[in-house]
């Protein structure tokens, strides 16, 4: 692992002066200190075989319930039924409509979920293998191995390797346009590099909208080596892919936008609203058919001084996904941040030395990660997965940095033990997690055992509605509220879900309609009455508390000091039978169902 300290201490040749311009003839030394050679055939294959062990054990047949993953599901089919782009009857503007395409296409040749799922997770493993190739510019063969398989094995990495959701496109379209950025600044020849890198930059954003921000790692790549805006083909290459980039998320942004005869349409049949008095009166924070706020605004969080100090979570939450419990321990959540400020102090060491030999990606980390942290009002460490293998290559890199500032035996051995401290950690709370995941994969009846069973009745409800037959458009209510851990939440997954399950458009009940425990009211009863809803979803108090596919009453009695009670906290269907009487519906579980996309 000497080897490591190579990579930061470089001085390119051009050292005797600072400010002079690296030439295509030494840039290739400056930027790929370690050359490719016989190792990394070795290497390659026991890091792509790895994750093919590693997520080919976390798949199965079944659909995996996850929130956006049913969102872009449903959009998908109906794209593939022919029926255009939108959710719930609804147009979309919410979401770029790349992921839902590429699925339409493969739901045209087979309508299972497997298939989907074996091409999320071919499209995971595609990415972090180009990581790799990224990673070799720093680190010798076995090192770019440990930082890929490690990356590999975090929780929020594999979740998307069997969850529907874009992550997986996302990381393979910017992993290659990182990856041809390089080549690039190497000063590889061909023009068609520099279209394929603006195509790819472009696809990002239509994957997802936080391609606009890989801009800032993609022109940091390019530019490696310069220092003075001058007319060169890397300077025309970055400013192509700034402004192409950049008009594509607005002219798709603006082609997506809805009319306001279709916002008020959605609002009445779609659940995104309700209608007052002829005015349109929002129901929740996300529209389908509203525009993604790319800027949030300083509400939440503590404003963006409370969000830059909480900053730290975001890499803790990533790296150790059971830190999120630290939401309701003061305790927990100190020492989370003060983990991932930790994370964040590496980054900024990797930052400073690389920035002196004007590798500039490592800069342009800290403003990508820290937009996301200003932008969100609560952690949402997803997010950092199309960066992760860059965060963790970081992390190795500074520490060997670290150990070559140091100048003694015992402040190397410090560093470097420090860096098998965080590998270790790492790895021991991922691979659980990642064993969880296998055994509740391969269960028996999958359903009962993921999430505790909590899908279940929701799973029967959509398949006593599809053997029915009777029951169409608008006819399905389904509620947002459920309370669990003692505290009451929103969500949009049980709308989600009832409209994959069912091919059907579901209405979603507004928030002041819904009781604590979700049981209809009279109040409830006409509204869904005279909107002629034959059947409502519900779900109540969850209890025991619900932690992942587990229940914690132990956790429960300690926090509320009162006994636990067992309670149905699946979900319950309900029948309007009159404007002022409902009635319980009683289902029996569904057993592993469904396999395929139903309406196809």
């Amino acid at each position: 692992m000497t080897a490591h300290s190579r990579t930061l201490s470089y001085e390119p040749p051009a050292a005797a002066d600072a400010d002079a311009p690296a030439t295509h003839d030494n840039r290739a030394e400056v930027v790929s200190p370690f050359a490719p050679g016989a190792g990394d055939r070795k290497w390659f294959t026991i890091t792509v075989l790895g994750m093919l062990v590693m997520y080919g054990l976390l798949q199965n047949p079944y659909w995996v319930p996850g929130g956006d993953s049913e969102f872009y599901t449903s959009i998908a089919r109906d794209m593939a039924l022919g029926m255009g782009y939108q959710f719930n009857g609804e147009p979309v503007a919410m979401i770029p409509p790349g992921w839902p395409a590429v699925m339409a296409l493969v739901m045209k040749v087979t309508p299972y979920f497997l298939p989907l799922k074996l091409l999320t997770m071919a499209c995971m493993i595609g990415a972090l293998a180009i990581g790799y190739w990224i990673a070799r510019r720093f680190v010798p063969p076995p090192t770019a191995a440990l930082v890929i398989l490690t990356t590999a094995i975090v929780s929020y990495m594999f979740q998307c390797t069997f969850w529907l959701m874009s992550e997986g496109l996302f990381c393979l379209v910017s992993a290659a346009a990182l990856l041809v950025a390089f080549h690039i600044n190497e000063g590889r020849p061909g023009a068609w590099r520099v279209a394929l890198l603006v195509f790819l930059c472009a696809a990002a954003v239509f994957v997802r909208w936080a391609g606009a921000l890989g801009v800032l790692l993609v022109g940091a790549t390019l530019l490696h080596g310069e220092l003075r805006p001058r007319i060169n083909r890397l300077w025309i290459a970055a400013v192509l892919v700034a402004v192409v980039t950049t008009a594509t998320l607005f002219i798709l942004r603006k082609a997506q936008e809805v009319t306001p005869e279709q916002a008020l349409a959605a609002a009445e049949f779609g659940g995104a609203g309700e209608i007052t008095d002829d005015t349109v009166v929002a129901t929740a924070d996300q529209q389908t058919a509203k525009s993604y706020d790319l800027v949030t605004g300083s509400r939440g969080g503590g404003g963006y001084k409370g969000r830059l100090i909480g900053w730290g979570r975001w890499f803790s939450f990533f790296y150790w996904q059971p830190f999120r419990a630290a939401a309701g321990s003061w305790g927990l959540n100190l020492a989370a941040n003060l983990t991932g400020w930790i994370v964040i102090a590496l980054l900024c060491v990797v930052a400073f030395v690389m920035a002196r030999r004007r590798r500039w990606l490592w800069l342009a980390i800290l403003p990508y990660t820290g937009a996301l942290a200003l932008n969100w009002p609560n952690p949402n460490s997803r997010y950092l997965v199309p960066i992760a293998f860059l965060v963790t290559l970081a992390v190795v890199l500074a520490a060997e940095q670290l150990a070559a500032w140091s100048t003694t035996r015992l402040g190397k051995s410090l560093a470097r033990g420090a860096l098998y401290t965080f590998i270790g950690a790492v790895a021991l709370c991922n691979v659980a997690l990642w064993a969880v995941e296998v055994s509740v994969a391969h269960a028996d009846d999958f359903y009962a055992r993921y999430e505790t069973g909590l899908n279940q009745n929701l799973i029967a409800a959509a398949r006593y509605f599809n053997e029915r037959g009777d029951v169409g458009d608008g006819q399905i209510a389904v509620s947002g509220k459920y309370r669990n851990m003692g505290k009451q939440r929103h969500s949009w997954y049980g709308l989600r879900a009832t409209s994959l399950l069912t091919g059907k458009s579901i209405v979603s009940v507004p928030n002041k309609y819904i009781t604590r425990d979700g049981k209809p009211t009279i109040t409830l009863n006409r509204w869904l009455y005279n909107r002629r809803v034959k059947y409502y979803l519900a779900q109540p108090p969850v209890s025991p508390w619900r932690v992942w596919h587990f229940r914690v009453p132990w956790w429960q009695a300690y926090r509320t000091g009162l006994p636990v009670e067992t309670t149905d906290s699946g979900w319950q269907l309900y029948r309007v039978d009159a404007p002022d009487e409902t009635r319980r519906v009683h289902l029996q579980p569904s057993r592993n169902w469904p396999t395929r996309v139903p309406g196809l």
